[in-house]
């Protein structure tokens, strides 16, 4: 166009571009050829002969077969009739049949997990029978996995799958790992583990007011001071009225306000004389009265 504006003939200006000058008086007029979808063939098919008859038969029998294999057959069946400048127009083919007719296949999506994302739970039961004094020793095994690293820690577990073991191996899998990751997985749904709607109900206000860590570390310390002193039921009696206006105990005011602080005995000291003691290593301590005060 712009060589036609510049006054050059249409002869001229379709040689310069080096296109034809029926296709430069077309450009011109502004016309564009669509290209339609061809829906024939331009020459006969090379295996009509055998694509349903015998090859198909044979993909359905085993799907895996590559067109190097079908070659090979039909080469070995019929000499000289196949020759190999057909063998990519087979293998297309058959690629074609596997996308469209062939079995389908198994769908896989890869994960990837960040470093310290995500943690892993799991209770089961050992492959090898334990026993103690010739007893069968019933228990199963509490796993937690770190996803990225493959970090695991294991946690005997005497009894069923419950609560409180739960509470307790993860507990002590994140003393060992030194921290939490952000998510926490579990083969169980969380509302079929929780031992009441009362504790659901909690860890609904804690998601609300705390970080999704946060609020799985809050509930764990929740359910363990429920499980250790059993107050279950009056423990969320207790917890829920503030909960629901927002106010929330972190875990030091849990634990400063719940954990049982007992003090230690009153045990008596009495100090040995010397001389009780150069009789101990003379052997005379068998004859040695012993008195309490």
């Amino acid at each position: 166009m712009k060589r036609r504006q510049a006054g050059f003939t249409q002869e001229v200006s379709a040689a310069k571009t080096g296109i034809s000058v029926r296709s430069g008086r077309r450009i011109e007029k502004g016309e564009r050829q669509v290209t339609k979808e061809r829906h024939w063939r331009t020459r006969k098919d090379p295996l009509e002969a055998v694509w349903e008859s015998e090859l198909i038969p044979l993909l359905e029998r085993e799907p895996s077969l590559t067109g190097i294999t079908l070659w090979d057959y039909l080469d070995e069946k019929y000499p000289e009739q196949y020759p190999e400048c057909l063998l990519r127009t087979l293998q297309r083919r058959v690629k074609h049949w596997q996308a469209t007719q062939g079995p389908n296949k198994e769908v896989m999506f890869r994960q990837s997990v960040p470093a310290g994302h995500q943690g892993l739970s799991d209770f089961t039961h050992p492959n090898t029978a334990i026993t103690i004094a010739g007893e069968p020793f019933k228990h199963l095994l509490y796993q937690f996995r770190l996803a990225y690293s493959g970090w695991r820690y294991v946690h005997i577990v005497q009894g069923g799958e419950s609560y409180s073991a739960l509470a307790d191996g993860l507990q002590n899998a994140l003393h060992k790992v030194g921290g939490a990751p952000k998510e926490h997985r579990f083969s169980q749904f969380r509302d079929d583990l929780l031992p009441s709607p009362q504790y659901r109900q909690l860890w609904m206000l804690a998601e609300q007011q705390f970080t999704p860590q946060q609020a799985c570390k809050w509930m764990v310390a929740v359910l363990r001071f429920a499980a250790d002193y059993d107050c279950e039921g009056s423990l969320a009696g207790e917890l829920i009225p503030p909960a629901e206006h927002g106010q929330l105990l972190d875990l030091k005011s849990l634990q400063a306000k719940y954990l049982q602080h007992t003090q230690p005995p009153a045990i008596p000291v009495r100090q040995h004389q010397i001389a009780d003691y150069d009789r101990l290593l003379s052997g005379q301590w068998k004859d040695q009265e012993v008195s309490c005060g």
